[in-house]
């Protein structure tokens, strides 16, 4: 039986081969991407090809995720190939830095304390490999913690009075400011943490230096930029996609708290519990007590946002992982201690070579059937819609999805190396349109309804179909459709408003209807078509007053 000691030497090499894991299958699969993280990746193609957010191109979150997504587009183009393949090693490299960080952050523990850092290390190998395995690689909640955590643990160094050299203060004040500034939902765990160690420290002229100012700048800078960007791209933003997602955004769904709480990890809470209930050391309770602090507040991020999405639990469950192991570590490292054997070593030391093998076999095999059913799964995507897209168009041809969900477009056109055939990624504005109608006979019925916004919507879609002649167009027929009023569907608005009768629709013909798709192949030259009617002359319809 492996003793206490053993089993807490045994996490350098089990974290080793958890990272190996994934890196493996970032290169077995080099085109599995997220939908959301696809979007912001072809984003960052867009902003090269100089196209301005919010003008341009529609999407309903802040810039900086767009710049950011430059940075793997760009090296793609320089490597001649999919950006994909760069976006995955790139954010595993990021992992790789961010435990680097730690380390060398942590390098003065004394060695018995040393099996925290570890204890950590292996923390964040959990949650790669869980985050890896439900797709959601490169969420902006991911590249938060990643960014995020090398600064936490340089404030630590500075409450417990170690020095920190001036050019990694200002890396990881760069880093971490980038990373809060993400979403807007970020700086409150930011502001908990600091709030946390100003307290407990009252010391304003140790907390208050050169990381946190960088921090701080970076974030008056990203404020500024806003007055020079292109005053069309102000205006879009400010002026009408800002109100309208404020507005609207609830169309996409919002849980009650308790349902919320309900969906957090059982991991969190346990651990929470017991480091509330349980008494530390001094000199452990420093390092655990803000790690409990950007959790709970964490938390409380999730359940402000209340969509329920498992990807806002992330930073909750990042700071939950690393807390549980924490405790796990420290549990076994005081039973070792009562055994004599407190000494950490960072590798393994058995002498019984058919055990070590026989366990590191076992975890390979266990995480490897694991993660490689979820990764074929979702790699594969839908394989119907691949094979049409492929046989009707080319590369870099533009394809319209009409969806109130970024599923599957975004994942497929960038693995196909198409593009998005419209400004807008998501059909948004007819879901905040109507969020607040229950069936489909209120919204259509006799005359259709109406808002502005819809309007506007739809005449920028005719206008991007007439300019890009998309070879195909994808529209959602499923029932209702996603944040839709019960029984809605988009095929179903389109053709009350009279949106398919328009001359360039009449340049399309229907090729398939499949899995609640409706598929359009174009059939003329647009070029060739009288267009003289478009979709909203002679319409029956209510215009409402927003």
């Amino acid at each position: 039986m492996i003793s206490s000691s053993r089993s807490f030497r045994l996490l350098p090499f089990i974290t080793m081969v958890i990272l190996g894991l994934v890196l493996f299958f970032i290169f077995l699969y080099p085109l599995r991407i997220n939908h959301d993280v696809a979007i912001y990746i072809e984003i960052g193609d867009f902003i090269l090809e100089g196209k301005i957010p919010y003008v341009d191109y529609i999407e309903v979150n802040l810039p900086l995720i767009h710049y950011i997504n430059v940075i793997p587009v760009f090296i793609s183009r320089i490597l001649i190939t999919n950006p994909i393949k760069v976006f995955l090693p790139l954010i595993f490299l990021l992992t790789i830095l961010c435990i680097a960080s730690i380390h060398h952050s942590l390098r003065t523990l004394p060695p018995q304390e040393q099996v925290a850092t570890w204890a950590i290390t292996f923390g964040i190998a959990i949650f790669t490999l869980i985050v890896f395995t439900l797709n959601d690689f490169g969420q902006r909640e991911h590249i938060f913690v990643l960014l995020y955590f090398p600064y936490f643990f340089i404030r630590w160094n500075r409450r417990e009075g170690v020095e920190v050299n001036t050019r990694v203060a200002i890396l990881v004040g760069i880093s971490a400011g980038i990373g809060v500034l993400l979403k807007p939902h970020f700086v409150i765990i930011l502001a908990a943490t600091e709030l946390y160690w100003f307290v407990t420290k009252r010391d304003l002229k140790t907390m208050l230096n050169l990381e946190l100012i960088t921090l701080s700048l970076v974030g008056i800078l990203y404020l500024l930029h806003f007055l020079v960007i292109p005053s069309s791209m102000r205006t879009a933003l400010f002026g009408e996609h800002l109100p309208s997602i404020l507005s609207g955004y609830s169309a996409y769904g919002y849980h009650r708290i308790p349902n919320l709480l309900g969906c957090i990890s059982p991991i969190i809470l346990i651990t929470l519990v017991f480091f509330l209930i349980r008494r530390w050391d001094r000199k452990y309770w420093a390092l655990i007590s803000p790690l409990l602090v950007f959790t709970i507040s964490a938390i409380v991020v999730y359940i402000v946002q209340r969509k329920g999405w498992i990807y806002h639990a992330y930073p909750a469950l990042f700071g939950g992982i690393i807390l549980l192991s924490l405790l796990c570590v420290r549990r076994y490292q005081s039973q070792a201690q009562v055994e004599g054997e407190s000494n950490f070593s960072p590798m393994p030391k058995w002498t019984n070579r058919d055990q070590r093998m026989g366990l590191a076999l076992l975890i390979v095999i266990f995480l490897a059937v694991f993660v490689f059913g979820k990764s074929n799964e979702q790699y594969l995507g839908n394989a119907k819609i691949r094979e049409i897209i492929e046989d009707n168009s080319n590369e870099n041809d533009e394809v319209i999805f009409i969806s109130t969900s970024v599923l599957p477009a975004s994942q497929i056109l960038l693995q196909t190396e198409r593009k998005h055939g419209y400004r807008y990624f998501v059909a948004h504005p007819i879901a905040f349109a109507f969020k607040d109608y229950s069936t489909v006979e209120e919204v259509i019925g006799d005359s259709p309804l109406m808002t502005e916004e819809v309007r506007v919507y739809l005449d920028r879609l005719e206008e991007d179909i007439l300019k890009n002649q998309p070879p195909l167009i994808f529209v959602h027929t499923m029932r209702p459709c996603f944040a839709c009023p019960s029984g809605f569907s988009l095929d179903l608005y389109l053709e009350a408003v009279g949106f398919f009768e328009s001359e360039p629709l009449m340049a399309y013909e229907i090729i398939e209807e499949i899995e609640e798709w409706i598929v359009y192949r174009l059939s003329k030259d647009l070029g060739e078509l009288n267009l003289e009617y478009r979709w909203l002359a002679n319409q029956s319809m209510v215009m409402l007053v927003e």
